[in-house]
């Protein structure tokens, strides 16, 4: 048996020590940026051996980011997935009784930050319904709107990367709500907008305004050119077209980054940065807030 002397034991004491107080560090530096963020993943069913791993490995990609990159802490990172999922940053299954608690339990909880539900899977239209299949009974657009509702005012953005998801937006939408949907109503075919939007996230190219920052608005635009390019470099015909809404309207834009339109989709999603999930301050509050600087400047 190998024997450890009392300075082995010491200095690996040492180290550990080290290790942890620096992951104590970067989470503190980290907290700033998801303050009040809570992010929910849901990975509903697929059922084809390549899309299953295409959409495991964006339902990782999203945890990692959210986790290491904005520093959301674990108590508000809720990653659902099926029972033989390859993520393994799950955090509970991708069930109905699981999603309907979860979001049940964040809307009774207020925060200040923004709330992000994102389902990535298959969905199908049936009759007037869109369910989103899950492991056990679906849950329609009528049940995930009530569970949306019940967030009232408080900031949310809503991704679902399914089939039909357009069909969704009427029962989701509502003030501070930004949805985004990756296919129209009339596209019942699998979707592969998460394997552009989740990598556009972080993608400097995305910063089409050169501000520095990425907005959801410009990852959003950028997944929707390169989706394009993929079916035009392919010959394919188009078979899913992305939407956006956020001004609460409940009619989503496929071009909201298009100017010139009064109460027009996409002036929030251009405010909300993916670098730390906070909204930035319109035009005229900029300028209210310097001009209260300035006016209390000189005072003693």
């Amino acid at each position: 048996m190998r024997r450890f002397t009392l300075l082995q034991i010491v200095l690996v004491s040492s180290v550990f020590t080290q290790a942890v107080s620096a992951a104590e560090t970067t989470n503190a530096a980290a907290a700033p940026h998801s303050e009040g963020l809570r992010v929910v993943i849901i990975d509903g069913v697929n059922k084809d051996p390549e899309e299953i791993r295409s959409k495991d490995k964006n339902v990782m990609r999203l945890a990692r980011y959210f986790r290491d990159t904005i520093g959301v802490p674990a108590q508000s990172l809720f990653v659902l997935t099926q029972a033989d999922s390859f993520v393994g940053e799950r955090t509970g299954a991708s069930d109905a009784a699981t999603i309907k608690s979860v979001l049940t339990a964040l809307a009774k909880q207020p925060s200040k930050g923004t709330t992000i539900i994102y389902y990535t899977g298959q969905a199908n239209l049936v009759g007037d319904q869109l369910r989103f299949n899950i492991p056990g009974p679906d849950i329609t657009h009528e049940e995930f709107g009530a569970l949306i509702k019940a967030f009232g005012e408080a900031p949310l953005c809503v991704v679902l990367d399914c089939p039909g998801a357009g069909h969704a937006v009427k029962a989701l939408a509502g003030p501070n709500r930004i949805v985004v949907c990756a296919a129209r109503s009339d596209q019942p075919t699998s979707t592969r907008f998460s394997d552009y939007f989740v990598p556009a996230l972080t993608d400097t190219k995305a910063d089409i305004n050169g501000d520095g920052h990425i907005s959801l608005l410009e990852a959003f635009q950028l997944t929707v050119q390169q989706i394009d390019a993929a079916f035009r470099d392919r010959s394919l015909m188009k078979s899913e077209t992305a939407l956006l809404d956020d001004n609460g309207d409940g009619v989503p834009s496929q071009r909201p980054w298009v100017s010139g339109e009064e109460e027009k989709d996409g002036e929030w999603a251009s405010r909300l940065y993916t670098d730390t999930w906070k909204m930035a301050a319109t035009i005229q509050q900029k300028s209210e807030a310097e001009a209260e600087t300035s006016a209390t400047a000189g005072k003693p």
